[in-house]
């Protein structure tokens, strides 16, 4: 099983206004960001906790796709799928990156672990390298995250 947040650029576009009269924009282009760690189902069934925020993603490619619009007229597919692409980076940055919580040691007297957006921690680092995204099926290059743990 895979967690996955998944955005249709055609519905982004609409809830910007812009119209539909045969750009280049509307042709059907899909960014997914993907968790396949087997554990990423368990901690985003959790009741507060997540592996994806849709709220945030949502957000993300709303602001890149927003830009590509005002700077051109009639953007590329190239151009479409380099601004997803960029949309799918920031998100997994996004989900990867750690906040000022801290969740309890898993052993007594262990330290402290940092939380990530989602507000779990890890352990094996299995869940935080298992985000990926794709752009109409295909896998965007991310930067690898390295976490120093306790």
């Amino acid at each position: 099983m895979i967690t996955a947040y998944e955005d249709n650029l055609d519905a982004v576009l609409a809830g910007l206004g812009v119209p539909a009269d045969g750009q280049e924009l509307h042709q059907t282009h899909t960014l997914k960001v993907l968790n396949d760690a087997p554990y990423a189902i368990y901690v985003h069934m959790r009741e507060g906790l997540y592996v994806f925020d849709d709220a945030v993603a949502s957000g993300i490619v709303h602001k890149w796709i927003a830009d590509l619009a005002r700077q051109t007229v009639m953007p590329s597919r190239d151009e479409i799928e380099e601004a997803l692409a960029h949309a799918g980076s920031e998100i997994v940055d996004f989900l990867q990156s750690l906040t000022n919580e801290m969740r309890p040691p898993l052993r007594k007297g262990g330290p402290e672990r940092p939380a990530h957006p989602g507000g779990w921690a890890n352990v094996t680092e299995q869940l935080v390298q298992a985000y990926r995204a794709q752009v109409n099926g295909k896998d965007v290059a991310l930067r690898t995250v390295t976490l120093e743990l306790g």
